[in-house]
């Protein structure tokens, strides 16, 4: 990948040309996930760090700044699209300083009256109300919609991103099952550490928010979010226990490179399969192929969650559909569009999804293999097999 597509990926060009096309004066951008897509700086403490208030504001007519507090100035410059960096004094959870900061950069940018599109759902209360005080003369306006709409489609620069941080993290979990021993088993632990390490050594990263590795065979793997809350704030961990012979395992993996996300999910059987077992994988297989034969653009996303309880309906498959049966996946590894019941979005060219059918295995197992996949105008195409995963992984017995 070469420098300029690492910084740019080609959003200065689209945000701008969409701004000019919009009702905005000024978009100004506060929630971690929009500042990031604006600005192109891989930040990830900025989601719990709500003392550390970076936003971006990018006029209709005039150059984006990064409005950050001082000790994230250098940081914003060197990883960073935007070359326009005004930086504040920020102290403790005080909303005002970030506030003063923003009013003289839209002052400097546009005129008293302008209607600027503000990220509501991302923006902190204390924040909004000082932002309103401090720009009395100018109009704010929710601007979530337009900004959701923006990233769902993502540049072909974006697009070849993601499609490489997928397969890298498709290729780390084969690279980590090759040294599975069935009749020398790791832990659980052990082998989400394998895979982590794995991940590394291809180049992805694994800091900050959304970040996770996990294995779960045997009990933990009736769960989606094993030992939670057993241990309080954590929200999943893998067990210690060992990997038993006969287990479906499952593994998965999020990483990110240049700041774009992987999302992964893959099955595991400690020896041959048994008829149920191949019967379950088989079920998965299909669900996953019925809704790639109904993605294509112009196609909504609950029609895709239809065509998924269609064929678990026809083969009598228990779907486990509350969370839906895929999402987006772009500067986080978990956004709009949503393949649920209740999101009628309409795919276009160009989205990118990661397909997540769920079903339960012959003991209550949580059995499911995700798939990034590329929308395109006639269907979608699979951009994240390093194996082919029409089979689970079967590692060998002994040495």
């Amino acid at each position: 990948m070469d420098n300029d597509r690492m910084m740019d990926l080609g959003i200065t060009h689209k945000v701008q040309e969409a701004i000019e096309d919009s009702e905005y004066d000024a978009l100004l951008t506060v929630g971690a996930d929009n500042v990031e897509y604006l600005c192109g700086a891989p930040l990830p403490f900025l989601y719990y760090r709500y003392d550390q208030r970076t936003m971006v504001l990018w006029p209709r007519n005039g150059v984006p700044t990064c409005i950050c507090p001082a000790e994230l100035g250098s940081s914003m410059r060197h990883l960073g699209r935007i070359d326009r960096i005004h930086t504040y004094c920020a102290t403790g959870d005080n909303p005002d300083g970030a506030a003063r900061a923003v009013a003289r950069s839209v002052r400097k940018a546009v005129e008293p009256g302008a209607k600027i599109g503000i990220d509501t759902g991302r923006v902190p209360c204390d924040l909004y109300e000082a932002l309103q005080q401090a720009l009395p003369e100018m109009t704010l306006v929710a601007g979530d919609a337009w900004l959701r709409d923006l990233r769902m489609v993502k540049t072909t620069p974006e697009m070849e991103l993601l499609g490489d941080v997928a397969y890298s993290t498709d290729h780390a979990i084969n690279g980590s099952l090759h040294h599975v021993i069935v009749a020398s088993p790791r832990t659980q632990l052990t082998e989400a550490e394998q895979v982590r390490v794995h991940c590394l050594e291809r180049g992805l990263v694994e800091t900050g928010y959304h970040s996770v590795a996990q294995v779960a065979g045997g009990p933990l793997s009736q769960k989606l979010w094993p030992l939670c809350p057993t241990h309080g704030f954590n929200y999943g961990f893998s067990g210690t226990s060992k990997l038993e012979a006969g287990q479906m395992v499952r593994l998965s993996m999020r990483a990110t490179l240049d700041g774009y996300w992987s999302d992964a999910s893959r099955i595991l059987v400690m020896g041959q399969p048994t008829p149920e077992q191949k019967e379950t994988y088989a079920n998965l297989v299909a669900l996953r192929q019925a809704m790639i034969e109904h993605i294509a653009s112009g196609v909504k996303g609950n029609d895709v969650f239809q065509a998924a309880t269609v064929a678990a309906n026809q083969r009598g498959i228990e779907l486990v559909s509350e969370l839906g049966v895929g999402h987006g996946i772009g500067v986080t590894p978990y956004e709009s569009p949503f393949l649920a019941k209740d999101d009628d979005t309409e795919l276009r060219s160009g989205m990118v999804l990661v397909l997540d059918p769920v079903i339960y295995g012959p003991n209550k197992e949580i059995v499911r293999s995700k798939d990034t996949v590329i929308v395109t105008d006639s269907g979608c195409r699979i951009v994240a097999w390093w194996k082919d995963w029409r089979e689970p992984y079967i590692p060998i017995d002994i040495i």
